[in-house]
């Protein structure tokens, strides 16, 4: 199913794929209702190659594959059983189809079960777009960093979309 897009998503999606030709990671700030997980599912259907989404709580997972399953991107989901039950249980209540497959070229991940997970490491090189949902949780040293580390495709980049850049805690968001 195409993606339907308002122009100013376009511009941001164009905004974007230019920043990273140039840069290995990039921060997009829109604000809250703009559309980013719509932006986000065109990039990841676009994109040539593995991608992982990666989503703070079992909610934005879910909500993450469920924008993806809206436009029949099939994706694999790293989390906990239950959540992967309850997820593809959706996505078949709404779509009449199930869009979780394990060895899709997209994955959409909860951070604390990527970080915990074993055996992954196969499967990360080969990652070279990875995105992280609600991006300015994105701090060295953290769990997002380290599952941002986990790709190490020389070719790999990465897109931090949020609302809120500016964190509470004055941290900054560095350079992954």
């Amino acid at each position: 199913m195409k993606i339907d897009l308002y122009p100013d998503q376009v511009d941001l999606i164009d905004r974007t794929r230019g920043a990273m030709r140039r840069h290995r990671s990039v921060l997009v700030q829109a604000a809250t209702g703009f559309g980013k997980t719509v932006c986000l599912a065109d990039i990841v259907e676009r994109h040539d190659g593995w991608s992982c989404v990666i989503a703070h709580r079992q909610e934005l997972v879910s909500q993450v594959s469920m924008m993806l399953a809206r436009y029949g991107i099939s994706h694999n989901i790293i989390a906990a059983e239950s959540t992967r039950r309850a997820i593809a249980a959706a996505h078949v209540a709404e779509f009449g189809v199930c869009y979780y497959a394990p060895s899709a070229f997209c994955t959409v991940a909860s951070v604390d079960t990527l970080v915990r997970a074993k055996g992954l490491e196969s499967w990360a090189a080969r990652v070279t777009l990875w995105i992280v949902d609600e991006g300015h949780h994105l701090v060295l040293d953290n769990k997002w960093h380290r599952a941002i580390s986990m790709f190490t495709h020389p070719a790999c980049r990465g897109l931090l979309p949020t609302a809120t850049p500016a964190r509470a805690d004055g941290k900054g968001l560095g350079r992954p």
